[in-house]
């Protein structure tokens, strides 16, 4: 399944009062798998293009705020994990965003984010885009919770792994297909950065 065409992210509104608190910041936005790893594949849809999809999002609503965004990879190739936290790492980020789309052998819903375990600013980061994920979706809240991900683990600066929701569950599925939910992902993330650096 390919990335939705001809849908125009929409601008993100800068906070009444001034100064986006993202601007002049160097965020790492990472798509998951890519190329060779298709990541979970289910319902039609692989891992890849809609995380790519989503991250592409993030970008643009980023870039629109000020941010210098440092993209691990921004076409359907193969970057290896540890190669990923290099990038961010290289770039000096001060913030690092992995995006998911989970599976469970169709057992479980739902939308989770992961943090370095031992980072107090990975949890508090973590915190944020998983409340705003759960705002804007209307996804079950899985939590956030601590993790030993090579993503998470390599990178310098507090990072995070969100996984948006479950690509073998149907309901879930049906919902990661859709251009306007990847688009409310996208401005969740984006809130969950704004309130980190706020």
């Amino acid at each position: 399944m390919s990335v939705v065409e001809g849908s125009t992210p929409a601008p993100v509104t800068p906070p009444a009062g001034g100064g986006n608190p993202l601007a002049g910041e160097t965020i790492a936005i990472d798509p998951g798998h890519g190329g060779s790893d298709p990541g979970a594949v289910a319902n039609g849809l692989q891992e890849k293009d809609v995380v790519l999809d989503i991250g592409q999002r993030v970008q643009q609503k980023l870039n629109a705020a000020g941010s210098d965004v440092v993209m691990t990879r921004t076409s359907d190739v193969y970057v290896g994990l540890e190669e990923r936290a290099r990038i961010a790492n290289a770039a000096s980020a001060s913030s690092f965003v992995s995006i998911h789309a989970n599976a469970a052998n169709g057992a479980a819903s739902g939308t989770e984010t992961f943090y370095y375990t031992g980072s107090q600013d990975g949890a508090e980061l973590a915190g944020l885009i998983q409340e705003e994920m759960i705002k804007a979706l209307g996804t079950a809240d899985r939590g956030s919770k601590d993790a030993n991900y090579s993503v998470i683990r390599n990178t310098s600066m507090p990072a995070v792994l969100a996984e948006v929701a479950f690509m073998d569950e149907p309901s879930d599925a049906e919902k990661l297909r859709s251009s306007a939910f990847r688009e409310a992902a996208a401005n969740a993330i984006v809130r969950g950065l704004e309130r980190y650096y706020s």
